[in-house]
């Protein structure tokens, strides 16, 4: 059936087609502002499961909105688009976005759970927390995705509710992430760097985060319509970014005059804090490869 000129359809495709590309840019441009950085502080770094973290960050997301672009500006701006090539582009966005969220949840879980010395009751409770989103992503996904229905432009046109599910344990996740973060706040006086560096990034992924979600659910609901560059292309490149940003500030730890730095070798990629019995010395050690790692030592004078 065509669709005539000028049509709201028409319209929606190039809204799509502009905020598609637009997010594309803010991603190419996000690389390039940190290239210096990820050149330093990632590729010329031993390899590490925190450096691959990265890197499917990184280069997934721009992988695939490249060729996502491709697509919509091209093959997908022949209206009317078949209802099976818009549920493709969507089950591809959402598993992107998905497992973008999917990265930055583990990072924040693998700095929370160092701040917690180690705690095995931590690590159960962060493990249950990433089946309950991954089981709910593909519950809703299997139960959703082949019965939604999609306008000539791919946007869904009856958002599901089962959406709610998934964004409440998103929420319920981070908010738990964030207070667990606030409550160790005090290590060292939460005057070590680290510490000031995990709280801070801890709030802004945060607020990022709940934004997403309390900005685009309820519209997509109130609407009825999911625009999918929208829902999830542009979480994708917030995701990605966020997660990127937080591994390179810790690769790049700002340490204050007041401390005494010492760097000695130690094992695995991993972080390990410990509070000394003293008050005032706190001891972080760093890692980033069985060839390659650093310990940073943290210990504040007494005047």
């Amino acid at each position: 059936m065509e669709i005539a000129a000028n049509s709201p359809v028409h319209y929606a495709v190039f809204i799509r087609n502009v905020s598609s590309l637009s997010s594309l840019t803010v991603l190419v441009w996000e690389y390039l502002l940190t290239c210096g950085d990820e050149y330093q502080y990632i590729w010329i770094r031993p390899f590490t499961f925190v450096k691959a973290v990265y890197l499917f960050s990184r280069y997934i997301a721009l992988i695939s909105l490249i060729i996502n672009n491709v697509f919509v500006l091209g093959r997908f701006s022949t209206l009317p688009v078949a209802r099976e090539e818009c549920q493709i582009m969507f089950q591809v966005l959402t598993a992107l976005s998905c497992s973008m969220l999917a990265a930055l949840d583990f990072i924040l879980m693998l700095r929370v759970y160092v701040l917690y010395n180690r705690s095995w009751k931590v690590a159960a409770a962060f493990i249950g927390m990433l089946f309950v989103e991954a089981v709910l992503v593909s519950a809703c996904s299997s139960h959703t995705v082949p019965v939604v229905p999609f306008d000539g432009a791919c946007n869904v046109t009856k958002t599901p509710y089962d959406v709610i599910y998934f964004a409440s344990s998103v929420v319920l996740t981070h908010c738990v992430l964030f207070f667990m973060t606030i409550a160790r706040r005090k290590i060292g006086f939460g005057r070590t760097p680290i510490v000031q560096l995990i709280v801070r990034d801890g709030a802004w992924i945060f607020v990022l985060v709940i934004s997403i979600l309390s900005v685009n659910v309820p519209y997509s609901l109130y609407t009825e319509i999911a625009r999918p560059h929208l829902v999830l292309g542009w979480p994708a490149v917030l995701l990605s970014t966020a997660t990127c940003r937080l591994i390179i500030n810790m690769q790049r730890l700002p340490l204050n005059s007041d401390y005494s730095i010492q760097f000695t070798s130690v094992v695995d990629m991993s972080m390990d804090f410990h509070t000394d019995s003293q008050p005032g010395s706190t001891s972080i050690t760093l890692g980033s490869s069985s060839r390659y790692n650093s310990r940073l030592e943290c210990e504040r004078e007494h005047d």
